[in-house]
């Protein structure tokens, strides 16, 4: 059972005669109080996770100032809950209830998609409830990321025994990315009362030579008995049975007697015809399940999608433009490849893209088009993500997918009926370097090329240079903005000129590429500025550039004019150039830089500012021109990084300030400095603070986590640019980073217990900033280690009195006491004291149970008292 605690205070107050008095009842026991459903990972983005709690109790519960302090961090404020009612906490309360139309109160960070504790408290930081869920080890495996929630099935069991829980069946009518979400926010859990069978997937792809293709069936829950379902092809489907496959469907298959979980499988074979034929399905479903069993919601239905593999009949597709950009410093952006119809085409889903990684070859089609007709002169888009294009060029792509992951040194194929029908780069080479890369910037095909089949030809397309999205915002501010759906299918008669958009910094001349995105196809006889800027002058070199040079001190926004001819005509078109201001630095407490919002991204990325704060550790880019080291004031900690060092020495203890910007790097919030100076030498270091657990407030901040282990010593390897090791106190686990420029690396790993001190960090690149914290000692003496032997001896020279205590702590020591620390019942570090002397104030604290640790040399030894 999971632990509880009940009390009953009973208080009768007499007087005689007429027996009249008072009868007091204390509230409801916190214990009735359960975590009953838990989204953990929906599909898609996670901004639906929720918890779900519930009062099985016959009273109702106050919950002002309960906490969760493991999971997800949120207080409640006051808030009644009435007995058998629910009550609900998400990460975003307004999709919350814009999907299911509830009320919900919003904690802040996120739950971790592979399992983790979530841990409840009351008002005085009692214990209330945990429960520690997982995505295998027994547990349901759905609710990682397959749409249903875990609810809880019987509300007196054992919430941390994963057999009193199921994967929700319960449809809600809202779906992410395709997928239904199942769950019961704020209802009863409806967990099944006998076998679930459905398929294991939804959908599986096949080429049409792909000859025979597996279906499964899954059973959960099953019983003593048999369990039969029946399999039928979907009158929706399109492909024929005997022409397209064969499948021995409607057929009935059967769980054996006994199976609690099993899978059982069944064969269709595709057939390969030489007809020319759009993408087909045959559409299984599963029907009449006997022994009680239900078919689970989403999985009754099981789609194979035949593609074509015989030759295309068209040149009617082709690619005509490729982006990559980069928004800000780190991070991903809108990535993508546009493609034009040159003909009608009635259905596009004949057509797919696949890009070549790094020069690994062909990848076949990973993003196939939707069904949809199109006509000549549409542009379709397809994207690495949907928010990011729109975000960047103002209009929703076509398709997201796979294909559009590209670094700007990829090649891009088209494929008609699996057949190549065009490429831009090289498939076999990596960009990096070539006259067709294009990282952090555009390519686009020429007016009147292509397509080209599979043979790339450089002189079809012109460039925007690589960078010219470096830092840019949207396509509209960019420099050389992509040329959105310009392509012609006829060659250009003359000159076509193109706006551009430039920037320089204050008292600084620019020379600016303008025909870099124009289109010449004959020969160039001149280029001029025909309406000159207004804040400086503006000269064409030659036939090549135009030189842009602002007014003395001037800063904001310039235009000019200029014309292009070749033999045949002149076009003109408008530049538009930013003259940087002087950057300010405003003046900056650490902590007020590194907030973050609800998807655990910086609230300040991209403010430029100055800090202050001593250095603390080593140099994590060690001999080279980089640096890389964690700053702290008495406000907070962050960690800065910079290709240059400045003429900087790394050396602990250094008082520096900074001026940068506020960047991040796998969701660690860092500063990218601008300069840097020293202002002294020699300051004290920061007082790590001790703790149980890692979170984002400790990120780069000084820690300490006593009583460790490793979990696997095979995991100190020594090898790369550094390793992590998992370490676990008994109760909880631990990532814990070692630098190849930590001196650690390359020492044996520890033995025994020990106690670790190091700096908080984060290396989380799934982009959802809500795990991958981690610690990272500085050097060997950040490890403790400890021997019973030891302990226990400065145990026996050190009496405290009197316990319990109410007011002072009086210590009787035979040995120096270096330092004290007092943390509560979750590990929370109260007070640090440094030579506390006889005695310590105790009467701030609440009533409860508290740990003292005494710190002698390099030895410790912990106890606990209790305050009255």
């Amino acid at each position: 059972m999971k632990n509880s605690i009940f009390t009953l205070l009973l208080f009768f107050c007499f007087t005689m005669p007429g027996l009249t008095g008072t009868f007091t009842v204390q509230p409801a026991s916190t214990g009735d109080v359960v975590i009953s459903e838990i989204m953990y990972n929906n599909p898609g983005t996670d901004n639906y996770e929720f918890i779900e709690l519930y009062n099985n109790g016959s009273s109702a519960v106050d919950l002002n100032g309960w906490s969760f302090v493991q999971g997800v961090t949120f207080t409640f404020p006051a808030h009644t809950l009435a007995p058998g009612d629910f009550v609900l906490v998400a990460i975003d309360s307004a999709a919350f209830e814009t999907a299911f139309g509830k009320t919900a109160y919003q904690w802040t960070n996120g739950l971790n998609n592979g399992g983790e504790t979530i841990k409840l408290v009351d008002g005085t930081g009692t214990f209330v409830d945990s429960v520690a869920y997982d995505d295998a080890n027994g547990w349901p495996t759905t609710p990682d990321g397959f749409g249903p929630s875990l609810v809880l099935c019987d509300y007196g069991s054992d919430n941390n025994d994963p057999a009193n829980w199921a994967a929700a069946i319960t449809p809600t009518g809202f779906s992410v990315s395709g997928t239904e979400i199942l769950a019961n926010p704020g209802e009863d859990s409806a967990c099944p009362g006998g076998p679930i069978v459905g398929f294991l997937s939804n959908e599986f792809p096949v080429f049409e030579d792909a000859g025979n293709v597996l279906g499964f069936i899954t059973l959960t829950n099953g019983n003593a008995n048999a369990t039969e379902v029946t399999v039928v092809v979907n009158a929706a489907s399109t492909a024929t049975a005997g022409t397209d496959y064969t499948s021995p469907a409607p057929m009935t298959l059967t769980f054996p007697v006994g199976a609690i979980t099993d899978t059982i499988s069944f064969i269709t074979s595709i057939i390969d015809d030489g007809d020319i034929e759009p993408v087909e399905t045959i559409i299984f479903e599963l029907t009449n399940p006997s022994n009680g069993a239900i078919v689970a919601p989403g999985k009754d239905l099981f789609t194979i999608s035949i593609v074509d593999n015989d030759t295309p009949t068209s040149g009617a597709f082709l690619i005509t433009g490729v982006f990559d950009t980069q928004v800000q410093s780190g991070g991903t952006w809108a990535k993508g490849i546009e493609m034009e119809a040159i003909e009608d085409i009635p259905d596009l889903s004949i057509f797919g893209v696949g890009s070549a990684n790094n020069g690994t070859g062909t990848p076949g089609v990973e993003t196939a088009l939707p069904a949809i007709s199109v006509t000549a002169g549409d542009c379709i888009y397809v994207a690495n993500d949907s928010m990011l294009f729109m975000n960047f060029f103002g209009f929703a792509p076509t398709a997201t997918g796979d294909a559009a992951n590209i670094n700007g040194d990829d090649a891009i194929e088209l494929y008609e009926n699996n057949i190549v029908i065009d490429v831009f780069g090289e498939i076999n080479v990596d960009g990096t370097g070539q006259p067709w890369e294009y990282t952090d910037g555009w390519a686009y095909r020429k007016s009147g090329t292509g397509p080209d089949g599979t043979d790339f030809v450089l002189g079809n397309w012109v460039f925007s240079g690589i960078d010219a999205f470096d830092l840019v915002p949207d396509n509209a501010s960019a420099p050389i903005p992509f040329p959105v759906c310009s392509y012609s299918v006829v060659p250009p008669a003359q000159a076509i000129a193109n706006d551009d958009n430039a920037s320089t910094d204050i008292n600084t001349p620019v020379i600016i590429g303008v025909l870099a995105n124009d289109i010449v196809p004959n020969a160039l006889t001149s280029l001029s500025v025909i309406t000159p800027p207004s804040n400086g002058t503006a000269t064409a070199n030659g036939l090549a550039d135009i030189t842009y040079t602002p007014q003395q001190d001037f800063c904001g926004t310039d235009v000019f004019t200029y014309e292009v001819c070749d033999a045949v005509g002149c076009d003109s078109a408008i530049v538009t150039v930013t003259v940087v201001c002087p950057v300010s630095y405003p003046v900056y407490e650490i902590a007020t830089v590194t907030t973050i919002d609800a998807n655990g991204q910086p609230d300040s990325l991209g403010v430029s500012c100055q800090i202050q704060g001593i250095v603390h550790g080593i140099d994590f880019q060690g001999t080279t021109a980089a640096i890389q080291f964690y700053l702290i004031d008495q406000t907070g900690g962050i960690s800065l990084f910079s290709s240059n060092d400045f003429g900087y020495t790394v050396t602990e203890g250094d008082e520096l300030a900074v001026q940068g910007t506020i960047a991040q790097f796998n969701c660690l919030t860092q500063i990218t400095p601008d300069t840097l100076w020293m202002v002294s030498a020699g300051n004290p270091l920061i007082t790590p603070v001790l703790t149980t657990f890692l979170d984002e407030s400790f990120e780069s901040e000084m820690l300490r986590i006593n009583n460790l282990t490793l979990v696997d010593p095979a995991q100190w390897t020594g090898l790369g640019s550094g390793f992590n090791v998992d370490v676990t106190n008994g109760s909880s686990t631990y990532q814990m980073r070692i630098d190849n420029d930590v001196d650690l690396y390359s020492m044996p790993p520890p033995t025994g217990n020990f106690h670790a001190t190091g700096i908080g960090g984060q290396f989380d690149s799934d982009g959802f900033c809500n795990t991958g914290y981690q610690f990272s000692p500085r050097y060997h003496e950040d490890l403790i280690l400890l021997t019973g032997t030891k302990e226990e001896a400065l145990g026996e020279k050190i009496r405290l009195f009197p316990n319990p205590v109410s007011d002072q702590i009086f210590i009787a020591a035979e040995v120096n006491i270096d330092a004290v620390s007092i943390s509560n019942a979750l590990g929370q570090q109260l007070k640090w004291l440094e030579n506390p002397g006889t005695k310590i104030y105790a009467g701030d604290l609440s009533t409860g149970i508290y740990y003292i640790s005494f710190q002698s040399g390099d030895t410790v030894w912990a106890t606990k008292f209790i305050k009255l």
